[in-house]
Formats: structure tokens, sequence, C-alpha cells
């Protein structure tokens, strides 16, 4: 619902914002014909107007001796017939064809003389046309008649004509069809670059807003039929973020194969069909994986949205000689294409169909071709990983056994001691058999149970490598954990090697795997003691002695565990000690420090096993006293996946 409701209010945001936008613009253009108008046509009006006054008004001579009669003559008789006449004068010019809408006299002080005002107040709605004005139909204008009692005296008072645009005057109607033009060209010219701002950025921000909201909640959509660069630069960031998203789904199928889980593999490709199906707009689509022993073909996996049909023509695809190795070919008609590669001695067929009611054709073809691409990619990676995955495991088993055959040598030469230890005291007759026998007989046989219980312990830290897929988190006691895993380890170490314990206190029970975390500590033990061993051979062999620490940082909620022995330090095939920067490549895969033949798998499933089964990570370095430091820093499985793999564990 909250997710609707942002959507709702994004895309009415960019709704309002259009209107704004268009609203500004075209307000913008009415500002413009209103400046236009104002300042340029009228003033050329105002101009023409005041250039030619005498031939547009053509006022009589008479006027001006009429008014200096009502002004100036001596008998109020002749000053009222004056007026009369005066008055029908005016009336003529404002009632007849002439622009002029106002007249009156007036005195020095401007006020009416006699009452000699005549007003048409409708006449400039009547002259002003489209023919001799644009927008604004209150052009008005004055202009004045001095009246002197004789020449080069003041005026005593004034004829007063206010005047609006003249009518049929062709100066005047011919300014305004120019400026009528000039106002269609900006019209026109304002209404295409809205039409270019509209398509390609105001509908083009919609468009993309909207489609980016959508995407939020799924599959990224593509603008099927871009517009302009912004429409086609969010369509190749949709494609990247599409194939991204592909990407990450076909990452799951390593995790399905690392974890067992039955038909993951399929859901996996199910869904990467699904993403396919939606951003494309596809009818249908199928995958399939077909091998060819030489005779015939088979199929290996298929899947198919919603449903398969028979692979016998990608089979024919396939087998025909003329296709290449890989290729992608598509019916814009039908809407129908196949694409296929090979993949690990395998071919990879991917086919399906476009609807027909979405447009854009030629872009979807574009964006599955491009998809399947990265299916190919993926389950290439997919099928390395596997052979990669089995062929660690073998190599591992490899090291582990000879490791650990070495171990139960030891421990087997130190049990047939002890039995041949209690083969001569069984020979003692009864009457000979002292305390002292008795005490040897009793530490013998201790000795063969702790041999035995050794031997059960390494068979089981052995067995934990086979369970690496199948993890099962218990809590527990760290200090316990690894102090019982020392008791084990403790006999296969020399009696000249110092064992230092050295445990944080009030450390809360993490959740752990037990076996694998035994396991890590057994190969990082291992590794000290080969270190000692090599040190001991040196020029300055120092005193033997390994220090394992415990601790807990409340903090940041992580628990450590830190292996310091006194050997040889951390050094190259060649026997250059290590800078710090460089202690950690002991944890890749393949890498060692031994300059005999080894794999280097021990430390490199240590880092496995603490930073894919416990979230954490490791970390070596040199120490400046001599010798090497290893520090296992991970975090307990307090997570529902760690719950739900313990409660698995216990039920099988």
């Amino acid at each position: 619902m909250t997710g609707a409701m942002t959507k709702i209010t994004e895309q009415r945001r960019t709704s309002i914002l259009t209107v704004v936008v268009t609203l500004l613009y075209f307000l913008t253009l009415g500002l413009v014909l209103y400046e236009l108008d104002r300042q340029h046509f009228t003033g050329e009006k105002e101009r023409i107007i005041r250039e030619h006054f005498r031939e547009i008004f053509a006022l009589p001579d008479t006027l001006g001796e009429l008014a200096g009669d009502v002004l100036f003559a001596p008998s109020e008789a002749v000053r009222q017939r004056a007026a009369e006449r005066l008055r029908k004068e005016m009336e003529a010019i404002v009632r007849g064809p002439s622009s002029i809408f106002s007249f009156r006299l007036e005195d020095a002080n401007r006020n009416v003389v006699m009452g000699l005002q005549v007003t048409d107040p409708e006449k400039p709605k009547r002259l002003n046309t489209w023919r001799n004005s644009l927008f604004l139909r209150n052009f008005e204008r004055i202009t004045d008649l001095g009246v002197k009692r004789e020449r080069g005296a003041a005026s005593a008072g004034r004829l007063v004509a206010r005047y609006t645009t003249p009518t049929n005057y062709p100066p005047i109607e011919q300014l305004t069809r120019l400026y009528w033009g000039i106002v269609g060209v900006l019209v026109v010219v304002w209404l295409v670059v809205y039409y270019f701002l509209y398509r390609y950025v105001l509908r083009a921000m919609h468009t993309v807003t909207t489609h980016l909201q959508e995407s939020k909640e799924g599959t990224p959509r593509l603008i099927l039929r871009p517009y302009g660069g912004l429409e086609t630069a969010y369509n190749e960031m949709a494609m990247r973020a599409l194939l991204q998203r592909l990407n990450e789904i076909l990452g799951r199928l390593l995790q399905a194969d690392e974890q067992r889980e039955e038909g993951g593999q399929r859901r996996v490709l199910e869904d990467t069909l699904t993403v396919m199906l939606q951003a494309f707009g596809l009818e249908r689509v199928e995958l399939a994986l077909v091998a060819n022993d030489g005779a015939s073909w088979s199929l290996i996996e298929q899947v198919g949205i919603p449903d398969v049909s028979s692979p016998r023509q990608d089979a024919a695809v396939l087998r025909d000689g003329e296709h290449p190795k890989k290729g992608f070919t598509a019916d814009s008609k039908t809407g129908d294409f196949i694409y296929w590669a090979p993949v690990e001695g395998m071919q990879l067929v991917i086919r399906g169909r476009l609807q027909a009611s979405v447009p854009a054709v030629g872009l979807r073809f574009q964006g599955v071709e491009q998809s399947c691409e990265v299916i190919q990619q993926g389950i290439h990676a997919w099928q390395m990983f596997q052979q990669s995955l089995t062929r660690q495991r073998s190599e591992a088993n490899i090291s582990l056994s000879r490791n650990l055959g070495h171990d139960l040598t030891n421990i087997l030469a130190t049990t047939k001691l002890e039995l041949q230890t209690m083969k001569e005291l069984v020979k003692i007759p009864s009457s000979e058999f002292t305390q002292v026998h008795q005490q040897l007989l009793r530490e013998s046989v201790e000795g063969v149970l702790r041999s035995a219980e050794l031997l059960q312990n390494i068979v089981d830290i052995y067995r934990s490598f086979s369970h690496v897929k199948q993890p099962r988190y218990e809590r527990h006691d760290l200090n316990e954990l690894v102090e019982s895993f020392l008791k084990t380890f403790k006999p296969t170490v020399s009696g000249a090697v110092q064992l230092e314990q050295d445990f944080g206190q009030e450390i809360p029970p993490p959740i752990v795997e037990p076996r694998l975390l035994k396991l890590a500590l057994f190969n990082v033990l291992s590794n000290a003691m080969d270190a000692i061993r090599r040190a001991q051979t040196g020029e300055n062999p120092s005193s033997p002695r390994v220090c394992i620490r415990t601790g807990y940082n409340p903090e940041k909620a992580y628990y450590e565990i830190v292996v310091e022995d006194s050997g040889a330090g951390i050094r190259d095939p060649q026997g250059r000690l290590l800078e710090n920067t460089e202690c950690n490549r002991i944890f890749e895969y393949g890498y060692s420090t031994k300059s005999e033949r080894s794999e280097g798998l021990g430390l490199h499933w240590v880092k496995t096993i603490i930073e894919q089964f416990h979230h954490g990570s490791v970390r070596a370095e040199n120490r400046p006293e001599g010798g090497a430091r290893i520090v296992l820093r991970f975090r307990s499985m307090e997570t529902e996946e760690a719950k739900i793999g313990a409660e698995n564990s216990q039920h099988a």
C-alpha cells in the first residue's frame, strides 16, 4: 500500500511539474507578445500617426477661429454663437469617421469652457480592430491646439483632442500585417520549441520517472519507444540494471550447488527466464542444455516459461553444420528467436517468441540477445565452479589424508610402545609385581585409552571435511571448545614444544560449527608446528612455543582465536620473510610457503571456514620478536539461517 501511494505521489509530482513548466513557458510567450505589442508595434504606430497627422485627421481651419471667438469675443452673443458653431464642428468630427473620439475647449486653467466637450467612449472599441491593432485595444493619444489672442502672445486656452488608431490608413494596416507575421513566426517557433521540450524533456522526465518507480517494485522496465537522449540514457541504465539482475539471479546457481539444494538450479533458471519474460514482453521462453556423444543428442536440462516444447528442433539446428557454434537469429515478422552457444562440452539453446502486441521489436531482440549472453556466461561460470569445487575437494582429500596419516602414524607408534610395556609387565610373576609395576601398567592402559580417543577425534576432524556443505551450528563455550581440541592435539606435539593457553574471561558462548572450527584450528596449529620444525633446523634455533589466545569484543560483537608461534615466520618458497602486507597470501588457494611441492589447501580452508561459515575474517602477520601470528575473527551465527541449519542437522 505504501509503495503504491509513493508511486502515485511521484507520478503526481511529475505531472504537476509538467503543468507548471508548460504554464510558465506559455506565460513567457504571452509576455514576449505583450512587450512586442506595447513597445515595438505601438511605438511604430504612434510614429506613423505623428508624422502623418494632418493627412490622417484633416481638421477644418475654422476650429481655431471659433475657439478664439469663444474665448475673446467682446460680446456674450458673439461668444454664444461661436460656441454653438464650435460644438457642431466638434460633434461632426467625433461622430464622423475620424479616429478622434473626444474634443473639448479648455481655458488657461484647463477648465472646460462653456461646456464645449464632446466624447464617444465606444469609438476606440469600434476602431481598434485586427486590421490596425494586435492584442492591446486601448491605444489612445492626446493632441492639442493652442488658442492665442494674437501672434506671439501666450495661449489663453486650447483645443484638446483624444484619438485612437485610425482606420483604413494603408501605412498602419501594412505595419499591422507585418507585425502579425512576426507574431505568427514567434508563435510557430515557440510551439515548435515547446514540442521538442515536451517530447524530449517533459514527457521524457515523466516517462523515466514512471519507469523508475515501477522498476523499484520488480524487473527493470525498458522504454520501448525512446525519444531523445534522456529516454535512451534511461534504457541503457535499465539494460545494465537488468543484466546485473540476471547476473545476481544466476549467482544463486553457485549457492544452490554449495548447499546441495534439491531443484535449486532449476528454480534459479526459471527465475532468470521469468525476468526475461517480464522485461522484454515475451510470449514464452525456453532454455535447454543438450549434449552430443558423437552419435545422438541427449537432453541434459530443459526449463520453460510458461511451458516447454520438444527440444528436437533445437537439436536439429545444432546438428546443422551450416550454423556457427554460437549465434542468435530472430524473425521480426513472427517474433521468434533462437540463441545457441557451447557451454563446457554441451550446447545451450534459448528460444522464445515476443508478444505481438508489444512494440519496439528491434530493441527487445537486442535486450534478449544480451540477456542470453549473460545466461551463457552464468551457466559457464557455474560449470567451471563445479569443476573447480570437485578438483579442490579431491586435492584437499589428498592433502588432509597425507597430514592425518603422518599424525596417525605417530599415535600408533606411541600406542605400540604402551602395548609393548604392557606386554613386558604381564610377563612379571605376580609375586614380583610391585606397586611400581602397577603404576606403570596403569599409565600404559591410560596411554592406550588416550591414543584411542585421539584416533577417534582425529578421524572426526577428518570427517568434518565431508560436512562442509552441511554445517551444523551449535552453541558452545569457546574456551571449552578450544581446550578440548588442544587436549586432542597435544599428544601429536613434540614434548619440546611448549603449548601455552591464554583464554579470555566472561566470553559469551557463541553459535558455531564446532567440527569446522576444530578443522580450522587443526590446520593453523599444524602450520605452526611446521614453522617451528623449520626454525629448529635453522642457524639460530629458538625455544619452541605456541600460544593460543581467545577473546571477545562486545562493542563489535566478534570472537577471536589468536595463534602465535616462535617459528621461522611467514616466508615465501625461497625463504624471504614476507612483509605484513603480503602475509595474507598464505590463505589463497594453491599458495604455499614451502619450497617442496605442496597443494596450499590447509590455510585456504581456514579462510573458507571462517569467512563463509562464520561471517568472519582471517589475518596473518610476522611478529617483530620472531615467529608468526594468525588471527581468526568470527561472529556468532545468531541468524535464522543458522538456526534452521542447526535444527535440520539435529533432526537428521
